[in-house]
């Protein structure tokens, strides 16, 4: 009851397959023409999707419950790159492709890893609705996706970030916008794990795919053929139509957070280390007036990276926002919490984008808050410039607040 917060109604969601783990929900569910499409899961044990009848305010008895499962070839297809419920996690919202000419359309739903126990991937699951609806739970699935075709993923169980991985776990899931040409296309960031265009491992960056779940990276394969996993040529990422590898700017200094941990180490490695993963936040895109769109994608290493809205394997800006967390005498408390865990909103200011998203910071020494970034095209490209940060990050206050992984912004207009 939205007055008193007293409960309802309530529906108890099916019993698991062979008893199971206990039943969490976890993502956002989508609504849809009195119909609610719930992700959940049976921790370790199962991921299932059932649809709610919010007229009987009862499991609907039209759609048999999907229990998600997938093996795709890997990526020289001498094996198979197989679904592990046990390594898997689905936090994303569930997002909507309507269908043309009616019909429910498609449900997406994106998994990420819990934790980094190897072997995870990132996966993405198409589901027709009406395939589901008439045929059932065995038509639902349409189609699948791994972000990383590698089953070299080192021993069962190890905990290191940088095997297969991929995971897509942030809680906005898959974006969806359409390019120049009105056809929809879904991106997303992969979280940590391996890069390697050759190898099909897609850990660590910012994808588009297509609407069936099909992908191109568009990487120039004589650019690419000797990728350099912790070095890699700036040719190569600047050549990946569609998809955007994080880096440092030409000339910009190496990451070196105050305690130590990556003195020497490559941009790569010290991604690595610090379990700063890309996929901690999700991309929006910004429309500068000149009509040319382009993505900005935060990181948690609390870097904001500007990305061409038509290539997106150039780079037009790093803007590094938040210091590392810890220092020498102020150690920090979970390096893996990171500096971005969120996803951005967007505003039009006079018409220029106005990026605003929260960080938070798990020392007692440096600032963090809520920050409002203006993208704006220049004599040297488009740029972002800190337009506002709140609590101010000079003052005491921002040493104090936003100590751990906040919620999302969102503009009301």
């Amino acid at each position: 009851d939205l007055v008193t917060g007293d409960v309802a109604w309530s529906v108890e969601l099916p019993a698991v397959p062979g008893g199971g783990g206990e039943r969490t929900v976890l993502t956002t569910p989508l609504v849809l023409d009195g119909l609610v499409v719930i992700g959940w899961q049976a921790f370790r044990t199962h991921h299932m999707v059932s649809v709610l009848d919010l007229e009987t305010r009862a499991m609907s008895t039209e759609f048999e419950t999907v229990t998600l499962s997938a093996s795709v070839p890997n990526f020289n297809a001498t094996a198979m790159v197989t679904f592990r419920p046990d390594k898997q996690l689905m936090r994303g919202t569930i997002r909507h492709l309507p269908e043309e000419g009616g019909g429910l359309g498609t449900a997406y739903l994106a998994l990420g890893n819990a934790p980094n126990s190897s072997p995870h991937h990132g996966w993405v699951f198409a589901l027709d609705l009406d395939a589901w609806r008439t045929g059932g739970a065995a038509d639902a699935i349409i189609h699948r996706l791994s972000t990383t075709l590698d089953v070299d993923c080192g021993a069962e169980g190890s905990p290191d970030a940088g095997l297969c991985g991929g995971g897509i776990w942030n809680a906005a899931g898959l974006q969806m916008y359409e390019d120049d040409g009105g056809v929809t296309r879904i991106y997303f960031a992969a979280g940590n794990g391996r890069t390697n265009p050759g190898r099909s491992d897609w850990a660590n960056t910012l994808m588009r795919i297509n609407t069936d779940l099909t992908f191109e990276s568009g990487c120039d394969p004589t650019a690419c053929a000797s990728y350099d996993e912790v070095n890699p040529a700036e040719a190569c990422m600047a050549s990946c139509q569609d998809v955007f590898i994080p880096r440092l700017a030409p000339g910009e200094a190496p990451l070196t957070p105050e305690d130590g941990g990556c003195d020497g180490l490559t941009f790569t490695e010290c991604y690595r280390v610090l379990d700063a993963d890309l996929g901690s936040s999700g991309p929006v895109r910004v429309t500068l007036p000149s009509g040319d769109a382009h993505f900005v994608q935060p990181g948690k290493d609390g870097a904001l990276y500007l990305v061409d809205g038509e290539n997106m394997g150039v780079m037009h800006q790093r803007l590094q926002l938040m210091d590392f967390c810890g220092t020498e005498t102020d150690e920090c408390r979970a390096f893996w919490l990171g500096m971005f865990v969120t996803h951005p909103a967007v505003a039009y200011v006079d018409g220029d984008p106005v990026v605003m998203l929260a960080s938070n910071m798990a020392d007692d020494t440096h600032p963090s808050g809520i920050t409002a970034v203006t993208v704006r095209d220049t004599a040297d490209g488009p740029r972002m410039s800190i337009r506002w940060q709140t609590p101010d990050f000079a003052s005491a206050d921002a040493r104090r607040v936003f100590r751990h992984h906040p919620g999302r912004p969102v503009v009301y207009e």
